[in-house]
């Protein structure tokens, strides 16, 4: 069947909520396993932002390794319909939920690919950008790409601190510091631990 889903009965998609913002989430696209965890990780990335002044009505921000737009959605409400928020998402199952759920926001911008080859693509810059990439992390090339874009600010979340630690290495040499950091036992009894780091530039 190759991953396809055969639907037997009912539909193919769950209700989730966080933030005040109604999720729809197919067999294919990926939400938090903690009931308590979008919420919480929503509220500990605006909060980075909004505090550090980083996300204002008027700005631009992305979302990237975007989802079904859990981060997406607030970060639409805070810049208002003056601000932009590119949100890319690379598995096209989960990019149309994404499309369904933010269908009604003129201020954002949803693309389906691959995060190095859109930001590639589609050079421009932004006063934050959001980053939740898949356990793998985002990598050298894509954190190059993100310090090149020129942000003024990076929330970056992350389910695992070896990969994330790699990254921070990356920012590092780049001349980029890690300003604040959370972090959830979103998963308890196992290894794995979510964080929220605010990143910005040294200088």
């Amino acid at each position: 069947m190759g991953g396809d889903v055969l639907q037997l009965r009912g539909r193919t998609w769950v209700q989730e909520s966080a933030a005040g913002h109604e999720y729809r989430v197919t067999g294919e696209g990926f939400w938090q396993i903690h009931k308590d965890a979008p919420g919480t990780l929503v509220g500990a990335v605006t909060g980075f932002l909004h505090d550090g002044g980083y996300l204002l009505p008027g700005s631009a921000v992305a979302d990237l390794y975007a989802g079904a737009g859990l981060f997406t959605a607030p970060l639409a409400d805070a810049v208002g319909i003056t601000g932009s928020v590119l949100s890319v998402e690379g598995s096209p199952g989960t990019s149309r939920d994404a499309r369904k759920n933010l269908h009604g926001e003129t201020q954002v911008d949803i693309v389906q690919g691959r995060v190095e080859r859109v930001l590639r693509q589609r050079p421009r810059s932004f006063d934050a950008l959001v980053i939740d990439p898949p356990r793998a992390g985002a990598g050298k090339a894509v954190v190059s790409q993100l310090i090149e874009s020129g942000p003024r600010a990076i929330a970056y979340v992350s389910c695992d601190p070896a990969s994330f630690a790699r990254d921070l290495g990356y920012f590092r040499n780049g001349g980029w510091r890690l300003e604040s950091l959370r972090a959830f036992d979103l998963y308890p009894h196992t290894h794995h631990l979510e964080t929220v780091a605010l990143l910005v530039p040294a200088a």
